[in-house]
This record gives C-alpha cells, structure tokens and sequence, in this order.
C-alpha cells in the first residue's frame, strides 16, 4: 500500500529482504584503527518499526515527497496531519548538542519529532543502529525536506542536518526570499 503506489523500486521490509538485495550498503563502525566494515545485525528486525524497513535514497525521497503532501492518493492530507500531531513535549531535545540554541521547543508525535525553531516546525525522524545512520526532516511550510543515508554510525548526520536547516530557515525566511517567492 505503500512501496508500489509511491515506486519505492528498491524498499523492502525485513532482515531476509535486505541480505537478498544485491545493491545494499554494508554497516560500518569506528574503531581505534579506524572505520571497519562489520556485519549487519538481525537484532534490530526483530521489531519491524525499530529498523524493519529498507530502503534507498531514492525511495526515501518519494517517502519525503509523499509526506509532504505531494501523494495525497497514497498517504492523504488528514494522515499526514494526526501523525504531525504533538502529543508528548520532549525538552530534552532542546539540549541536543546539535540543535542546541536553534529549537525553541520540541515535542514527539506519531513515529516523529517535531522541532520549532521559532515560528517555523520541523517534522524529524533518525534511527541510529549498529553500523548505519538515517536522518529525515522535513519542513511543510517551505515544502522542503532533507534525507541522509550513511552506513555508518557518525554525528556528522546531525550536524548535517543542523547545519542545513538553520542556512535553510535563515534564507527562507528573509525579506528577499519572501520577495522572489512571492514573484
């Protein structure tokens, strides 16, 4: 109901379906040596909503779209909104040393994070499991979002993402943006 209708080519579901993709990314660690290649891990398939979906970088960016509102056949706008929801404050968050000093309050929704960052929302959703990093945000007043991808287990993902989206905000948001969008 939702990989085909979005022609999400590559995306699957579970440990069986990942080992049998023949392009896969393999995990990596850091050690003292350095970054090491390592097996990936079935622990995690064990709930499918910890890591149980697979999927590339193509796939996540018609996921992206799809929940921006572009795939209202597949995922409608009623949807989007209830899993957009704030249900629980997570203040916690605003002491990430990533987006520390940027969020003006966060909250947790259904399956994402919702980041303010004065009157503009982020909706986020990472997962961190051994050997990989995923990070998507998306913001649905600028109709904008950002996927990263990285078979490794690295802060630069949210770095990344921090960085990209204050530059973003700041532009976005100025006197001249508004003036050229509004052309």
């Amino acid at each position: 109901r939702i990989f085909e209708p979005l022609a999400m080519q590559t995306a699957s579901v579970g440990f069986d379906a990942f080992k049998r993709s023949n392009n896969r990314a393999e995990p990596h660690l850091k050690t003292r040596f350095g970054w090491r290649q390592t097996e990936p891990r079935s622990t995690y398939y064990q709930v499918s909503s910890a890591a149980g979906i697979n999927a590339s970088i193509s796939d996540m960016g018609a996921w992206a779209n799809a929940m921006l509102g572009h795939q209202p056949d597949v995922i409608s706008e009623e949807t989007i909104q209830a899993s957009l929801q704030p249900m629980i404050r997570t203040s916690r968050e605003l002491r990430n040393r990533d987006w520390r000093g940027l969020l003006s309050d966060a909250h947790y929704a259904l399956g994402w994070r919702l980041y303010e960052l004065g009157d503009e929302t982020l909706a986020l959703h990472s997962g961190w499991v051994a050997g990989y990093r995923a990070e998507i945000i998306l913001s649905h007043q600028y109709d904008l979002g950002l996927v990263i991808l990285m078979n490794a287990e690295s802060r630069a993902v949210g770095e990344l993402s921090s960085a990209f989206w204050q530059d973003a905000l700041n532009t976005l948001s100025a006197p001249e943006a508004r003036q050229i969008s509004a052309d």
